[in-house]
């Protein structure tokens, strides 16, 4: 511009020197302008990638053939891979079999201009499962050429789980045999299962329009604060109870029931079983005992009598006992007498024997000396002659 305004001062052409200024200091005010509009730009997109990169949603970007063009670091840890394994792949290669159909459908919706919302699965690099909750847009150029689409991704996992979990519980209370009742604290029904309509013959819109005095007998509504409060205290316990059916018979029940606070609200989750069996098989129990103690105290009595007898047997059994040994003693005596005699005997006839055969011995020397004697005289006598 100096060097142009020189040029028309030098040459006298003062009357375009004005126009000329003007031009420039527009062109000036236009290159401000886009600078401006370039920092703000810079700054905007510093902004929102600061966004993008700590969204605590996955935002995954494809072209027109699906392949991966973008993701943020939030995506990448749900899916657990890099953004080079990532980058290029089509998103059909992280989704489950399953549900391939399904995700080529929404795809063409997105060709189509339409957005939309929806749940979908994907494996994880680990093979794990991974449930998210899709929100897709397409994207166009300035020619409104289709040129791919853009999806924020929020990782459901823990949702599903957990209300997989109470699904199931819910099933489970549904088809449980003893009755369920939840109550607030003004004993209004606020969850009631088959088992419980049942034993009370209502059906389960009728018995969500009553409250638990209803039902109960014994929990008319000043008993019934009064027993909310003692809940409030021990959290839990478990009572006998009666409840009264819609034809209004009654029936004892042993009830099982729980202190708890959801979002700021009180109930009791009881649990009823009906013990009208229980109770019968009790009585009949207790008539049994009844009936086996009168005959314990009748057999008692025999037997004290039997043993007043076997006492009196045991007597006579002892005395026998005793003349027996009294008999076998003196006849151990006597045993011994004959023992002793039976060795005097022997030692008189040793002796006897000893005493006797000494002079026989005597006797028979002499007899054979006369003897012999007589022979010699004899035998002299002869000679003589």
């Amino acid at each position: 511009m100096k060097a142009g305004a020189q040029d028309y001062i030098n040459k006298g052409n003062l009357a375009r020197l004005i126009p000329a200024i003007e031009r420039e200091l527009i062109e000036a005010q236009g290159r401000i302008k886009r600078k401006l509009a370039e920092e703000a730009l810079q700054k905007s997109e510093e902004k929102y990638r600061r966004i993008v990169e700590t969204s605590n949603e996955g935002i995954w970007m494809f072209d027109s053939e699906r392949r991966t063009t973008f993701v943020n670091a939030r995506l990448l840890d749900m899916l657990g891979y890099t953004s080079d394994e990532m980058l290029g792949r089509k998103m059909d290669e992280f989704i489950i079999p399953e549900e391939l159909d399904s995700h080529l459908k929404e795809m063409e919706k997105r060709r189509k201009g339409e957005k939309s919302h929806y749940e979908r699965r994907f494996l994880r690099k680990d093979n794990d499962l991974i449930y998210c909750s899709v929100s897709a847009t397409p994207l166009f150029d300035e020619r409104g050429q289709f040129i791919g689409s853009f999806g924020m991704f929020a990782d459901i996992t823990a949702q599903k789980q957990a209300q997989e979990y109470l699904n199931i519980l819910k099933v489970s209370i549904d088809t449980a045999s003893d009755a369920a009742f939840w109550t607030d604290q003004d004993g209004k029904f606020i969850y009631i299962n088959e088992s419980a309509c049942k034993s009370l013959g209502y059906d389960r819109d009728e018995l969500m329009k009553m409250r638990i005095y209803d039902m109960n007998p014994r929990a008319y509504p000043g008993r019934w604060r009064e027993v909310f409060e003692e809940f409030r205290k021990h959290k839990r316990k478990k009572i006998e109870s009666i409840h009264r059916r819609k034809d209004g018979t009654e029936f004892p029940v042993e009830v099982v029931s729980s202190y708890v606070t959801l979002n700021g609200h009180e109930y009791l989750c009881g649990f009823a079983r009906d013990i009208s069996e229980r109770r019968q098989a009790e009585d009949e129990i207790r008539r049994l005992n009844a009936g086996l103690e009168k005959k314990v105290l009748e057999r008692t009595k025999e037997l004290e009598n039997k043993n007043i007898e076997n006492i009196d047997s045991q007597k006579a059994l002892m005395s026998i006992v005793e003349d027996v040994n009294l008999v076998s003693s003196r006849l151990e005596i006597a045993n011994k007498h004959l023992l002793a005699l039976d060795n005097m005997k022997s030692m008189f006839i040793a002796t006897t024997s000893h005493e006797l055969r000494t002079p026989l011995n005597s006797i028979i020397g002499f007899s054979s000396i006369l003897l012999e004697g007589g022979q010699v005289n004899l035998h002299l006598r002869k000679k003589k002659k």
